[in-house]
């Protein structure tokens, strides 16, 4: 209403949430152009971008997502693509007035949802706004690895009964291979995806969830410093444990801790650290 398009509290509301996202990012004069023009109703968005010979039937980040609905015999629901899995065969959307759920198109759910799709299980088609036209460099942020390792004495356990191997992180990539309840592994670095760690393993040539995973892990980034790895991604913190047969002290960063301890005991004569009479 702000913007002179009417007033649509209490209407289906996709397509205007695609439009005013835009004003957020781009501005109003900015946004206006790349869409063609502001839209609340599906058809007029897609024949915009068609109209302009803009509609595509593979994604790219930064596209307008348009859902054929057949109850509709229309374009029925849409929303932004944010991501597009590196082997071509799915893509991420945000998407307004939905509900969660990967593969299925929901229309009027009345949620946000990060949604991911696989390529031709719906039918969709993309509309590509020209960004480049309008002096807009729009470009992937590539993933971000940390050099990690374990060394062939310490391999890391699959604590899974099945675990996937995939052809990148994430679990809508493509899966390449399997390993089994008590498998090792020796990875050679770490990423993550929306929070969630992944683990290189290259003698699997593939990627590998960390959460199924417990052993020691050694941080390149961080003067090789090595932690233990739990399962769920978690580890230990300002403890003494006993793994293997030794006692270990990992200090408030997760770290295992080298030097000098001085110990006491709590009321009960529990054993502990003093952390502030630990000496490096």
């Amino acid at each position: 209403k702000s913007y002179g398009l009417g007033n649509y509290q209490g209407s289906a509301y996709c397509a205007a949430a695609v439009s005013m996202l835009f004003v957020s990012g781009f501005g109003y004069e900015k946004a206006k152009k790349l869409l063609g023009d502001f839209f609340i109703y599906c058809p007029t968005g897609y024949n915009q971008f068609k109209n302009k010979g803009r509609i595509y039937k593979t994604p790219r980040v930064g596209d307008v997502v348009f859902f054929w609905s057949d109850s509709l015999c229309r374009w029925g629901h849409t929303g932004i693509v944010v991501g597009v899995d590196a082997d071509g065969n799915g893509y991420t959307t945000v998407e307004a007035n939905t509900s969660s759920g990967n593969d299925v198109v929901v229309r009027n759910g009345g949620a946000t949802c990060r949604k991911h799709y696989t390529l031709g299980a719906r039918r969709a088609e993309f509309g590509r706004p020209d960004y480049e036209g309008n002096g807009i460099l729009l470009t992937v942020q590539p993933t971000i690895t940390y050099s990690i390792g374990t060394g062939s004495l310490h391999p890391l356990t699959v604590t899974a009964s099945a675990l996937n191997v995939r052809s990148s992180i994430g679990t809508t990539s493509t899966v390449v291979g399997s390993l089994k309840y008590g498998e090792t592994v020796v990875p050679d670095k770490k990423a993550f995806l929306n929070g969630d760690p992944w683990f290189h393993v290259p003698a699997k040539n593939g990627w590998i969830s960390a959460k199924y995973l417990t052993g020691w892990v050694q941080e390149h980034e961080y003067q090789d410093k090595w932690w233990y790895l739990l399962p769920g991604y978690k580890w230990y913190t300002n403890t003494i444990e006993e793994i293997d047969g030794n006692h270990y002290f990992f200090d408030s960063s997760g770290y295992m801790f080298k030097g000098t301890i001085i110990l006491s005991t709590n009321d009960d004569g529990v054993l502990k650290a003093d952390i502030d009479s630990v000496y490096e």
